[in-house]
C-alpha cells in the first residue's frame, strides 16, 4: 500500500498546484483590468513560483509510476 501513496500523492500535488496556478492567473488578470499593477505583479510572482514548484516535481520524477 505504501508504494501507491507516492505516485498518487504526486498526482494530487500537481493537480492542486495547477488549480492554484490557474486561479491565481484569473485573479491577476482581474487586477490588471482594474489597474492594480503592483498587486497583479505580486500575484504573478506567486503564480510563477507555484508553477515552477509543480514543474520541478514532474522533472524530479514525482510522476513516475513504478511497474513491476
Amino acid at each position: 500500500m505504501e508504494f501507491l501513496l507516492s505516485p498518487i500523492g504526486a498526482y494530487l500535488f500537481i493537480f492542486f498546484a495547477r488549480v492554484i496556478d490557474i486561479s491565481l492567473d484569473v485573479v491577476r488578470l482581474l487586477m490588471l483590468m482594474r489597474g492594480r499593477k503592483v498587486a497583479a505583479s505580486l500575484i504573478g510572482f506567486v503564480e510563477v513560483t507555484v508553477f515552477i514548484i509543480a514543474l520541478g516535481e514532474v522533472f524530479r520524477g514525482g510522476m513516475m509510476i513504478h511497474l513491476k
